[in-house]
């Protein structure tokens, strides 16, 4: 009855019935016996497996349980024999017999031609999704995209197969990620950008990993983490080998010029590791301008600096950009080119970066970028149960000038802390080292007034 046993959702509902049916499980007699739930996988000799088949569906029947042969597959590594389809459709009528481009096992290919499949449908999964972001707001397409959509729709299929078999497949795909990345973003997106842009957040880039640099790392530390599970569930006698793995390690090698050490060959983190060093030494080497580029590189990596590509986009939050302030938010991360190249009203050139208007004193954005500077401060400090001011009055110093704000409790030595971001902005230099804005950089630097000796992170 309905009311009766596990209902559909119970959480002991797989435990149950994994327990009914491991006594038929224990009786199969195939060299190859591996279970999933109600998804069984028997390989042997072609007389074993029909025996075997035979004995799951007889005892299935004592158990209330029936196959449904039209989900049952036959697999034939070598020919294929007539007289054996013959029997297994005598006692699984409609049972389908499934050729080499078609092997999967739990949606794993089990073949270079399957996995060239499964590679192409991920790849018309991802052309097909691609116009349907694009009419999306920018932010909420693009977390979609980095957070769903991208690698996180690859992962499975990275972690179980050797999908550096097929670099075509991985290299269309990543040329599909590289067109989505730049048709959401609206950013021209060169081969350096792109390989900073499948950077992770942390290391300067925006997260959306490339599927060829996953490969490797992605499968031998998958590998790794389940052997000692793959031979207890096969009973292998001594410890499992695999000339897969075997060559996919030694592929990793010869790039990295590295040995992994045993302790870390579960860790994915430790194979991608060394990959990742080698891009982010490429961005700096080839950095076209060492001294603007390279500062933006390094100021790109900083922990901070990307949180806002982690956020959620949430326009109640205020967490969700604008088309705009996004593309030029990418833009300037990435050193993109967001604009011509005209001649200013101050009369500075503009170069295609757009970063002058950071610093024009002309652009109309300095006030609004001034007054949020220092709210964020007082809030920070707030935030940190230190109670501050801003604009305080009779605090001027000499030549009449006023501090932007101050603590309201000592910070340092019996001394309240002050900060003056127009009295520090006016001392740097006319182009800041990072993106030609005399605002952006504050936080980066000490700084000291009359009464302060410094203002900490």
């Amino acid at each position: 009855m309905s009311e009766q046993g596990v209902h559909q959702g119970d959480p002991l509902g797989p435990l149950l019935f994994c327990l009914s049916i491991h006594h038929i499980i224990t009786k199969i007699s195939t060299e190859f016996n591996g279970w999933y739930l109600d998804d069984g996988s028997i390989g042997d000799k072609a007389n074993v497996v029909l025996e075997n088949f035979r004995y799951t569906i007889s005892h299935s029947k004592d158990l209330g349980l029936e196959l449904n042969f039209e989900k049952c597959e036959l697999i034939f590594l070598d020919k294929q024999d007539p007289n054996i389809i013959d029997q297994f459709n005598l006692i699984a009528p409609g049972i389908r017999v499934i050729e080499k481009p078609n092997w999967f096992l739990l949606g794993v290919p089990l073949s270079d031609d399957a996995l060239k499949f499964c590679l192409q449908e991920k790849l018309q999964s991802l052309r097909v999704m691609s116009g349907r972001l694009s009419i999306l707001p920018t932010h909420v397409a693009f977390h979609l995209l980095k957070n769903s959509l991208a690698i996180p729709k690859l992962s499975y299929i990275l972690r179980c197969s050797p999908t550096w078999h097929d670099e075509q497949g991985l290299q269309n795909v990543d040329d599909e990620l590289r067109r989505m990345l730049e048709l959401i973003t609206n950013n021209r997106i060169e081969d350096e950008t792109w390989l900073q842009a499948s950077l992770p957040v942390s290391r300067g880039g925006l997260g959306i990993r490339s599927a060829t640099s996953l490969a490797l790392p992605s499968f031998l530390s998958s590998f790794c983490s389940v052997s000692d599970l793959i031979e207890i569930i096969l009973q292998y006698p001594k410890p499992i080998s695999d000339c897969v793995f075997d060559r996919g390690k030694s592929r990793w090698e010869s790039k990295t010029g590295q040995t992994m050490k045993i302790e870390d060959m579960k860790n994915q983190k430790a194979w991608d590791k060394p990959l990742l060093d080698q891009a982010t030494s490429i961005l700096l080497k080839t950095a076209s301008d060492t001294s603007k580029n390279k500062a933006r590189l390094l100021a790109v990596t900083v922990q901070e600096s990307g949180a806002w590509l982690n956020a959620v986009p949430v326009a109640s939050l205020g967490t969700l950009l604008d088309d705009d302030s996004f593309r030029l938010a990418i833009g300037f991360r990435l050193g993109t080119p967001l604009c011509v190249q005209p001649i200013c009203k101050c009369g500075a050139f503009v170069d295609e970066s757009g970063t002058h208007g950071l610093s024009c004193r002309f652009s109309a954005g300095r006030l609004s970028r001034h007054y949020a500077i220092n709210d964020l401060i007082k809030r920070a400090l707030t935030s940190a149960k230190i109670p501050a001011i801003l604009e305080p009055i009779g605090s001027s110093r000499d030549d009449g000038k006023r501090p932007d704000g101050m603590t309201l409790v000592p910070w340092k030595n019996g001394k309240s802390v002050v900060w003056d971001l127009s009295r520090y902005i006016s001392n740097l230099p006319s182009s800041c080292y990072f993106c030609e804005s005399r605002c952006c950089c504050f936080f980066r630097r000490k700084f000291q007034t009359t009464e302060i000796s410094e203002f900490g992170k």
